[in-house]
C-alpha cells in the first residue's frame, strides 16, 4: 500500500515539476520566438520591450504575493486578468506539489521502489506517444482548445486581439512548444526511473 502511495505521489511530482521547469524554460524560449516569428514586427515593439512585459507577465504568475498583473506595454480586459489569475493559481499549485511530493519522489528512488512498477511506468512514458497522435489526428489547434475548455471553466481564456493584444506574441507556436518541452522533461524524469537497475 505504502509503495503504491509512493508511485501515484511520484507521477504527480514529475508531472508537476515538468510543468514548472517547462515555465522556467519559457522564459529563453519567447525570446527566441520573437525572433523565429518575426514579433517584433507583428508586435510593433522591440525585443527588449517584448521580453520585458513577458518578464512583468510571469513575474505575476510565480509570484504569490503580486497582487495585479500589470504590464507597462500590453493591456489587458477584465476577462483576460481573470484567465491571468486562474493560471496563476495552477502555477503555484505546480510549485506547491513540487514542494510537498518532492520527499516521496526522493523516497521512490532511494528505495528503489520503481522496480517493482515497471509496467506502471512504463504505461506513463507511453502517455504522451498516445497524446501526440491524437494532436496529429485532430491538430494542435483544436488540442489546444480541449486543453483550455477541460482545464478553465469559462471562456475568459478566448482573447480578444483588440483588448488584449498580448496573444499576438503568445503564439499557437509558442504554446506548441511549451508542451514538447514538457514532454521532454517528463519522458525523461520517467525513463530514469524506468532504467534504474533493482535494489541489490
Amino acid at each position: 500500500m505504502r509503495d503504491k502511495l509512493y508511485f501515484t505521489l511520484t507521477l504527480f511530482w514529475i508531472v508537476a515539476f515538468s510543468v514548472f521547469v517547462t515555465i522556467l524554460l519559457s522564459i529563453p524560449l519567447f525570446s527566441l520566438d520573437i525572433i523565429w516569428e518575426n514579433l517584433s514586427k507583428i508586435s510593433g515593439f522591440s525585443f527588449n520591450i517584448l521580453m520585458k512585459n513577458y518578464g512583468y507577465l510571469m513575474r505575476y504568475l510565480l509570484n504569490p504575493f503580486a497582487g495585479k498583473l500589470k504590464m507597462p506595454n500590453f493591456p489587458d480586459s477584465y476577462s483576460a486578468l481573470i484567465h491571468f489569475s486562474e493560471v496563476k493559481n495552477l502555477f503555484l499549485l505546480v510549485l506547491t506539489i513540487c514542494i510537498v511530493f518532492a520527499y516521496f519522489y526522493w523516497k521512490f528512488q532511494k528505495d528503489r521502489i520503481s522496480f517493482l512498477f515497471k509496467n506502471g511506468i512504463k504505461f506513463a512514458m507511453f502517455l504522451p506517444v498516445l497524446l501526440t497522435l491524437v494532436v496529429l489526428l485532430i491538430g494542435f489547434d483544436n488540442f489546444f482548445i480541449a486543453f483550455h475548455r477541460i482545464l478553465f471553466r469559462d471562456n475568459t481564456w478566448l482573447f480578444n486581439p483588440e483588448t488584449d493584444p498580448i496573444i499576438n506574441v503568445l503564439t499557437d507556436n509558442f504554446f506548441m512548444y511549451c508542451f514538447i518541452i514538457f514532454g521532454i522533461i517528463y519522458e525523461v524524469l520517467l525513463g530514469t526511473l524506468y532504467f534504474r537497475k533493482s535494489k541489490k
